[in-house]
């Protein structure tokens, strides 16, 4: 089997196929890691809103947060996009920006629903757009020649994960 069925190979003069790429959930992501880090001890504080970070003279560090300090040997910046402002808070530099892009969620494509495995990612960067699968249908996506990054002068205050 072809590993993206739904192409029509005559409208194309080659293609890649990278076996391993593709995307991840980070809803899905950001739970297996938060679940591992439990198992072995950590403990995390959701929803609380990280104002500075210092070392102490122990070597320990001092997370000063909107919900009180917090003393520990390691901090893992587990921010997302925040994680720019986060990383500065101790002379860091973390070159992550958001992008502003359309894309688009199909209703159900029969041709996938019968499927046994997902489809690898579809990315054509003359465009530039990629297709991958959601569920059984399709995300597609592109990238305009004017890219607008968000956030980098940081992260409105009272920003909450809205597209």
């Amino acid at each position: 089997m072809a590993p993206f069925p739904l192409l029509e190979s005559n409208a194309f003069e080659g293609a890649l196929h990278v076996q391993h790429d593709g995307w991840t959930d980070p809803t899905q992501t950001t739970n297996a890691v938060a679940g591992a880090a439990r198992a072995a001890g950590a403990e995390i504080a959701r929803h609380t809103r990280v104002e500075g970070i210092t070392r102490t003279p122990g070597g320990e560090w001092r997370v000063e947060t909107d919900k009180g300090d917090i003393t520990t040997e390691v901090v893992i910046n587990c921010a997302g996009f925040w994680g720019a402002e986060v990383s500065a808070m101790i002379g860091g530099h973390l070159p992550v920006l958001a992008i502003e892009h359309e894309y688009l969620v199909t209703d159900t494509v029969p041709a996938l629903a019968g499927l046994d495995r997902e489809l690898p990612v579809l990315r054509d960067l003359s465009i530039p757009t990629y297709l991958r699968q959601e569920g059984d249908g399709l995300l597609v996506a592109c990238y305009e020649n004017d890219t607008v990054f968000w956030g980098q002068g940081g992260i409105p205050r009272g920003f909450g994960q809205e597209l």
